[in-house]
C-alpha cells in the first residue's frame, strides 16, 4: 500500500547518492532559477552594500551560493556570511568540497533540519529554498522557523515546482498515477503562497512565474536521465516504457524540449 510519503519520495532525488556528475545534473534545471531568485531577493544588490547573513536551506550542493559567487565578484562583497546546510550529510559534503573548490569565502557547510534550524532568533538577513520546502514534512514549520531566524526588516524567499516537464507524460501513462503533495502544496500557487507566508508572519509578499527550457537528446535518454535521478519515479517498467512511447509520439525519436514550470516567492519579516 502507498502512502503519501511514498508519493513524496517518488517525486524526491536519492541525494544520499549523488555525485558532482548527479549535481551538475539536476543545476542545470535549478541554476536559472537560482539566479532570479537571489535577484528577486535584491542580494545582489544588497552583499555590494551592506553586511549580510544568508541561509540557504535543504541547499543541497550550494545552488544559491554558488550562484551568488558566480554572478558577485568577491571584491565587491561588503561584508557577507552564508550558512549552508542541508538534512542529508552526502549533499553536505558535495557543497562543502565545492566551497573549497570554487574558493567561497565565510561559508559554513553543515548538516541541519530545515524545520528545527540550530540558530537563535533574528540571526539572518535573508533566508533561502531553492526547491527543498517540498520536500520537507511539515513545510508550514519550516516556513515559520525562517522567519523565527530572520532579523527584523529580513527576506524570505523561496523557490518551487508545480509542473516539472515530466509530470504530464506520467499522468497519461499511469492512469492511477496520483499527483504528489509536493505538487500540489499551497506554497506552488501565488495565491495560496501568499495567504501561507502571510499566515505565519510575513509580508510583502511577491512571486516570479518560472518556466525552465530542459533539452533532451531523445526520449530513451530523456527516460533514462530521470530514471538515474529519481529511481522511483515510475512504478513499473511498463509505465517507464509507455512515458518513452508518448514522448515519442509527440516529439519523435531525436532531440526536444520540455519546460520545468513553478514560481520563485519572496517576502519580508516585518
Amino acid at each position: 500500500m502507498s502512502t503519501k510519503h511514498d508519493d513524496v519520495r517518488k517525486l524526491a532525488p536519492e541525494f544520499a547518492t549523488f555525485d558532482d556528475a548527479k549535481v551538475a545534473q539536476m543545476e542545470a534545471i535549478t541554476g536559472p532559477p537560482a539566479h532570479d531568485l537571489l535577484k528577486l531577493s535584491n542580494l545582489f544588490e544588497a552583499v555590494r552594500t551592506r553586511p549580510v547573513r544568508m541561509l540557504e536551506s535543504a541547499a543541497g550542493g550550494g545552488c544559491l551560493t554558488a550562484a551568488l559567487f558566480r554572478q558577485v565578484p568577491p571584491e565587491e562583497i561588503k561584508d557577507l556570511e552564508v550558512v549552508c546546510g542541508d538534512v542529508v550529510p552526502e549533499m553536505v559534503e558535495l557543497a562543502a568540497a565545492r566551497s573549497r573548490k570554487e574558493g567561497w569565502k565565510n561559508v559554513d557547510c553543515r548538516v541541519f533540519d530545515g524545520t528545527d534550524i540550530p540558530f537563535p532568533d533574528k540571526t539572518f538577513s535573508h533566508a533561502l529554498i531553492h526547491y527543498g520546502i517540498q520536500l520537507y514534512p511539515d513545510p508550514q514549520k519550516g516556513i515559520a522557523e525562517n522567519l523565527r531566524v530572520l532579523q527584523t526588516g529580513g527576506v524570505f524567499g523561496v523557490s518551487v515546482w508545480h509542473t516539472p516537464g515530466f509530470l504530464p507524460y506520467i499522468q497519461r501513462a499511469d492512469p492511477d498515477f496520483v499527483v504528489p503533495p509536493p505538487m500540489q502544496s499551497p506554497i506552488t500557487r501565488p495565491d495560496s503562497a501568499k495567504t501561507m507566508l502571510e499566515a505565519v508572519g510575513f509580508t510583502n509578499v511577491r512571486h516570479e512565474d518560472v518556466s525552465v527550457p530542459v533539452h533532451f537528446d531523445s526520449p530513451e535518454k530523456a527516460v533514462q536521465g530521470w530514471l538515474a535521478i529519481m529511481k522511483g519515479l515510475f512504478k513499473t517498467d511498463e509505465i517507464a516504457r509507455r512515458v518513452e512511447q508518448l514522448l515519442r509520439q509527440e516529439h519523435g525519436d531525436g532531440a526536444f524540449t520540455l519546460y520545468w514550470k513553478g514560481i520563485n516567492v519572496v517576502a519580508q519579516k516585518v
